[in-house]
């Protein structure tokens, strides 16, 4: 994969992760404010757990999909063309 192409690879994955450390504090901060003066700790982790993995879920899709978006081009998907010149001539 070329330089450009991993900055771009770097750049993803810092926005990504970053989306999802925000999306932690919003939720959790929502939820503990909404439901901890009713419950405890546990009952707001129980609340936002599925909110948590949703985001890590498609941040890994996301991250994943790109990255075999990237690397199309540079034939890194598939297997290689069989080299034509050492073919017997017909």
């Amino acid at each position: 994969m070329s330089d450009d192409k991993t900055k771009r690879l770097n750049l993803m994955r810092f926005w990504l992760f970053g989306t999802f450390v925000i999306l932690w504090a919003i939720s959790l901060t929502y939820y503990y404010i909404n439901l901890a003066p009713i419950s405890d700790v546990g009952t707001v982790l129980r609340a936002v757990w599925p909110v948590w993995a949703t985001a890590a879920g498609g941040a890994i899709v996301i991250y994943v999909g790109y990255k075999r978006w990237l690397g199309r081009s540079d034939g890194e998907m598939g297997s290689p063309a069989p080299d034509q010149s050492s073919a017997p001539p017909a």
